[in-house]
């Protein structure tokens, strides 16, 4: 994209260029060519100065987009570091602590099927 906006700007300082030697030349025939010289150079400096702006926010959108780019590999070797931390953890506890798995649920035999009775505390 930054070419073409580059590309384009350039075509449009030589058509301004065009057009304002052809002025020169069909309107103002006695004019001094030192005046044609320096719109030339005027034409000329402000591409090269358009040019050089294209290349600077070129420069800098590449060192944003490498920021960028370095910030997600490190986010992703962070991620896979805990995703392979937690299935080693996982693995290990599988083995190292072997709980029976009961073909069913059933409720606990320390807990009553009567609900709870409230109580009140003496100081209250």
């Amino acid at each position: 994209m930054n070419n073409n906006t580059m590309r384009q700007n350039q075509l449009m300082a030589q058509q301004n260029l065009a057009n304002q030697t052809n002025l020169i030349s069909t309107g103002f025939c006695n004019t001094n060519s030192n005046i044609e010289r320096a719109i030339q150079q005027w034409v000329q400096n402000t591409c090269q100065i358009m040019t050089n702006c294209t290349q600077n926010t070129q420069k800098i959108l590449d060192a944003l987009c490498d920021q960028e780019t370095q910030r997600l590999r490190t986010e992703l070797a962070e991620a896979r570091v805990i995703a392979q931390n937690n299935a080693q953890t996982s693995e290990l506890l599988s083995k190292l602590q072997p709980v029976a798995i009961p073909s069913y649920i059933v409720s606990s035999p320390y807990t009553s099927i009567y609900p709870p009775a409230t109580t009140t505390t003496a100081g209250a």
